[in-house]
């Protein structure tokens, strides 16, 4: 079985150039990496599945995400000038492959379909992956994909809420809010410190409670201090930063791995 970093013989002695990382755009071989994910998960138990009008994913996809009139449900499978599902996958616009990917997980989520997704997306050099809640997202590292999806399961809600938000405003592929993504990274780190504090100044309360480093401390100040200086948190000044996506990636990840921290930190000390 193929592992993550394996090349192909033409790839590994020079005959052909790796593939560039697949940004805003699919190429061939990801489209039917998709498409070959989602028939074998949901379509390759039923023969004929485009005929069988009484399949549910089908009827669901037509109905929910191309928002169709279900009496022309037929009509769509049999009348060959409209594009089929499997068309969405191998043609259309590259974010509407990813709209669809993320419809068909929320709608029955499927583990297999999940770890088949992220597999193709790694094999084929995809700067994406589908992250905890069935969200492709813009996160290549392993490592910052697992700090995401276990800080996500924290049972903090207040910071696991914000941190749901800043993946959300991050994520959003037609309107990206970077600077409100950061902000809500930054409210978990808050969020995080006065659940566990119970204390209205609780960022300094918690590296006192926790016994952290100083250095750790005021690399975590100057942090918190930077989104309020410039601009994040409490309005615009002459110098303020426009956040940008490697920004709110950062802060997103760091935040992450912060609150993980924190949680961990927090059982050791009782």
């Amino acid at each position: 079985m193929m592992n993550d970093k394996y090349k192909p013989f033409s790839e590994r002695y020079g005959y052909t150039q790796p593939k560039l990382p697949q940004r805003e755009r699919m190429d061939v071989d990801l489209r039917n990496g998709l498409w070959n994910a989602f028939y074998a998960s949901f379509l390759s138990t039923f023969r004929e599945f485009e005929g069988n009008s009484n399949h549910p994913i089908y009827r669901k996809i037509f109905g929910g995400f191309l928002k169709r009139p279900l009496d022309e449900y037929l009509d769509y499978l049999i009348d060959k000038n409209n594009a089929t599902i499997k068309q969405i996958f191998l043609s259309e616009k590259w974010h509407r492959v990813f709209d669809l990917v993320e419809y068909v997980v929320q709608l029955r989520y499927q583990v297999a379909f999940v770890d088949t997704c992220n597999a193709v997306f790694t094999q084929e050099n995809s700067a994406y992956r589908i992250i905890a809640g069935g969200v492709v997202a813009e996160i290549t590292s392993k490592q910052e994909i697992a700090e995401i999806e276990t800080a996500l399961q924290i049972p903090f809600d207040s910071a696991k809420s914000h941190l749901e938000k800043a993946l959300a405003l991050f994520s959003d592929r037609e309107n990206p809010d970077y600077e409100n993504s950061i902000k809500e990274s930054i409210h978990a780190v808050e969020s995080i410190a006065k659940e566990i504090t119970g204390k209205e100044k609780s960022l300094n309360a918690l590296t006192q409670e926790l016994k952290l480093h100083p250095n750790l401390t005021n690399g975590l100040n100057e942090l918190y201090n930077w989104t309020s200086k410039d601009g994040i948190r409490h309005g615009k000044s002459g110098n303020s930063l426009s956040p940008d996506q490697a920004t709110a990636r950062f802060m997103l990840v760091t935040c992450s791995a912060f609150v993980n921290y924190v949680i961990a930190r927090n059982s050791e000390t009782k």
